[in-house]
């Protein structure tokens, strides 16, 4: 090998080993600055706490029985604060106005959640939601999907629904 091409092949492999140095380190610094404030990155455990209460909560409130039409309504009160109460508020006037002539059962179903910033008191998440609804009046089933962000705020120990966007 000659003297020009071993230069040439260490001169390659020292900028390649500084750029893996700089992107490495690049990227431990993104991940210590964001870290800090937000716990989805680095708690798994309080990532996984306020999914599973998210879904539990989501699911109740977003199943809907006619003949028990108190039950979501009772849902709601516990879980949805402020913006989201009043969203779900319109959402459902039309619904509870006709679902009893059509005897409409919802039932919903968290099918994935993401986390995008999770803290001690307030979260952020993404959620993908399935809803089936069925009419006893003709046997009608019908699925849909929903992507739905969703801003939750820690009271009392618990998390409450604050805000949340159909997408």
């Amino acid at each position: 090998m000659t003297s020009v091409r071993k230069y040439g092949v260490l001169i390659v492999a020292v900028i390649c080993l500084l750029a893996g140095v700089a992107f490495f380190g690049r990227g431990y610094v993104v991940s210590r600055e964001d870290a800090p404030d937000n716990q989805a990155l680095i708690d798994e455990a309080a990532t996984e706490q306020v999914i599973k209460e998210a879904a539990i909560g989501l699911v109740s409130v977003f199943s809907y029985d006619f003949a028990d039409p108190a039950a979501s309504q009772a849902a709601a009160d516990d879980f949805l604060i402020g913006d989201a109460r009043a969203e779900y508020d319109t959402l459902m006037k039309t619904l509870m106005e006709q679902a009893p002539g059509q005897e409409l059962v919802l039932s919903a179903e968290v099918s994935a959640t993401g986390a995008k910033r999770v803290t001690d008191d307030s979260a952020e998440l993404l959620v993908f939601l399935d809803q089936r609804s069925q009419r006893s009046t003709d046997k009608e089933l019908t699925v849909s999907a929903a992507m739905v962000t969703v801003d939750l705020k820690r009271i009392g120990g618990a998390w409450r629904v604050e805000r949340f966007e159909v997408l």
